[in-house]
């Protein structure tokens, strides 16, 4: 078994990143029955100056590496 992982790149994305997250984490049942164990999310988030990195950091799944300027 295996992990994959799941970049998203972001920058200024308070409006759509909950739906994007949402989308690949509900993928992470099916694939643990092609042989991957665990689904990583990962979200960059690349100097955002709105509300997105509040929104990864209060996703449970998602980890936020954040970049403090674009």
């Amino acid at each position: 078994m295996t992990t994959l992982s799941v970049v998203i790149p972001a920058l200024n994305e308070e409006d759509s990143i909950a739906a994007i997250m949402q989308r690949v984490l509900a993928v992470g049942p099916a694939l643990q029955g092609v042989g991957v164990a665990r689904l990583e999310l990962i979200v960059v988030d690349d100097g955002s100056t709105d509300g997105t990195a509040a929104i990864v950091n209060s996703t449970p799944g998602a980890t936020l590496v954040q970049h403090p300027v674009n």
